[in-house]
């Protein structure tokens, strides 16, 4: 490992390569991008629907491609979700990951594609390590269903910036399906809800003492809100609702984030802002709001993320109107010609909807920071514990 890691974070890192390793050993996904094996749902211990893979995948894939990116790295390819999809649309696609065996059976499938093998190369290296990436390169780094692996928040600040180092002036990163620290004990109580049931105090507990042995990284959205303070490449940030119109823990209580750097056009103007309340509350009320302000951007603060919201005790009161789809937000805009961009809220459980003046004006969903004194983005986000010799054999035991 390259000095940047100490002792604690490698052997976090570590546990998690050879748990993957196992993994990858024992699968045999096809290159297409189309195999969701191991993708299981925490409430029932079922493989989540394939429809609603398929539509997360289709939603990473066109959140990748926003800006027709060119040159691709991707980090943590895994066994190639994304990489025949992207390879496809790109000029050139590299992929870098910590395990060996699954950047080997990515790099066998690559060479029996010959309509992309041309343009991949796969390089075996941790997040942090850029050695045979060349600098100011890349118009997108992306980092999909990754960072939760990562050892602390610290770690995910370097690769971070390192990475922002590899992109050309304008380029993105994007980090999705990001765990939400801010939902976690609500997902947990939900999980234990589903697996053994109990009293409202007893379920309480149970989700306490899972969240207190978590060994994966969560991130409350201000820790990316924060990141133009402490790296300059980034100039202003995005952080998304995931897509989509399943209700399942990854749409409820995981995140997308675009990262925009130097030389990203700024917004012209801030949107006039106005509350879901305040127009009603309802899709028709959104309407009518939106005939009336042809040529204004606006910010519709305050809507309650339906999805979120089905599980008990999630967020907010949604009020008597009711929850809202993101989906239907999307679609209202669509069909009124006022481009619509989600953004999460500093309040969970709900959403601000960005929308355009007109039909060609896509608006950023730039993030808002909370409401509270200023912390560096270290203090949004938890601490992983370490994953013990014991667990990582039974881990191990439990994939021979």
């Amino acid at each position: 490992m390259s000095s940047a890691v100490d002792e604690r974070q490698s052997g976090q890192m570590e546990a998690w390569r050879q748990i993957y390793d196992a993994d990858y050993a024992r699968e045999e996904p096809e290159f297409s991008g189309a195999d969701f094996a191991g993708w299981v749902s925490t409430y029932d211990g079922k493989p989540i629907a394939a429809a609603d893979m398929r539509e997360w995948r289709a939603a990473v894939t066109s959140l990748a491609m926003e800006g027709a990116p060119e040159r691709v790295l991707e980090i943590g390819c895994g066994t190639g979700m994304f990489t025949a999809t992207l390879a496809g649309q790109v000029t050139e696609y590299r992929g870098t990951d910590l395990s060996p065996v699954a950047v080997d059976r990515l790099s066998r499938r690559v060479a029996q594609a010959p309509e992309v093998s041309a343009r991949v190369t796969l390089h075996h290296q941790a997040a942090h390590d850029t050695t045979g990436l060349p600098a100011e390169h890349f118009d997108l780094v992306l980092m999909n269903s990754v960072v939760q692996y990562f050892p602390d928040g610290a770690y995910l600040l370097t690769v971070l910036r390192r990475a922002a180092g590899l992109l050309r002036p304008g380029g993105r990163i994007v980090v999705s399906d990001v765990r939400d620290l801010r939902t976690l004990r609500t997902w947990l109580a939900a999980v234990w809800t589903a697996r053994t049931g109990g009293t409202a105090a007893e379920v309480r507990e149970r989700a306490d003492h899972s969240a207190a042995r978590t060994n994966e990284l969560l991130l409350d959205p201000a820790f990316f809100a924060t990141l133009p303070e402490v790296l300059p490449q980034i100039t202003f940030v995005e952080i998304r609702p995931k897509r989509g119109r399943s209700h399942n823990e990854i749409t409820r209580h995981r995140y997308d984030v675009v990262l925009h750097t130097t030389a990203t056009s700024l917004p012209r103007s801030e949107p006039e802002t106005v509350s879901w309340d305040g127009i009603g509350a309802r899709l028709d009320g959104l309407a009518r709001c939106l005939r009336r302000t042809p040529g204004r951007r606006l910010r519709v603060t305050g809507v309650p993320d339906g999805r979120l919201l089905t599980e008990p005790g999630s967020g907010p009161d949604a009020g008597p109107a009711g929850p809202a789809e993101p989906e239907d937000l999307i679609a209202l805009g669509d069909r009124l010609g006022r481009p619509v961009r989600l953004a999460l809220s500093p309040i969970p459980g709900l959403l601000d909807a960005v929308v355009g003046a007109a039909a060609d004006d896509i608006p950023p969903a730039i993030a808002r920071r909370p409401d509270e004194p200023s912390r560096p983005p270290s203090g949004f986000c938890n601490d992983p514990v370490r994953i013990t010799d014991e667990e990582l054999h039974q881990a191990l035991s439990a994939r021979e």
